[in-house]
């Protein structure tokens, strides 16, 4: 196999899993859409907290799990525009590196008005070079996306809890 067909394969990879960031921010937005409407059911529909000492104890212990569900899912949506924020450390690239694809990276070493430079520095990749950046933003990614997906499990789980504490709340205010 060549490098151009190498280049090919490593772009489409690293492509796909990008879009899979964008997946778990839609799952993000999903899950915050659902404890919106939680929170407005269990505080102005039900009006939960008008009930007995049982479902009032509920509704305030399934909001605190809607909140903190919301919390997760908006650290899921935040930007990571370093290697920080992805790796949680100060992580430099290799050598001579430049991720040319990084948007984080093209803003802080190329600042307003030196696009020519920029053009400059990609125009004088070759293959090679362009194959490791492919490689470098699938291997960045993969490790943004499994992030991602955490937070996704967890604001889930904590919505699961909520959505379980207001049925019981409901229960208790209906029988109580």
């Amino acid at each position: 196999m060549n490098d151009a067909d190498k280049l090919k394969i490593y772009t489409a990879m690293a492509e796909t899993t990008r879009k899979w960031v964008s997946v778990m921010d839609t799952k993000a937005g999903f899950i915050s859409a659902l404890n919106a409407g939680l929170l407005g059911f269990v505080w102005t529909g039900a009006k939960l907290i008008d009930g007995s000492c049982w479902s009032k104890g509920l509704a305030i212990t399934a909001t605190a799990f809607s909140i903190a569900s919301l919390w997760v899912a908006l650290r899921i949506v935040l930007p990571r525009a370093s290697l920080k924020h992805v790796f949680g450390r100060h992580t430099e690239y290799v050598e001579d590196f430049k991720p040319i694809s990084f948007y984080g990276f093209v803003a802080d070493h190329y600042p307003k008005g030196e696009d020519g430079r920029f053009i400059d520095d990609v125009k004088k990749l070759d293959e090679v070079a362009l194959i490791d950046e492919a490689l470098e933003q699938h291997f960045t990614t993969s490790h943004v996306v499994q992030a991602k997906s955490k937070c996704v499990a967890i604001a889930g789980l904590f919505l699961k809890t909520a959505l379980l504490l207001t049925g019981a709340a409901l229960f208790s205010k209906v029988l109580l």
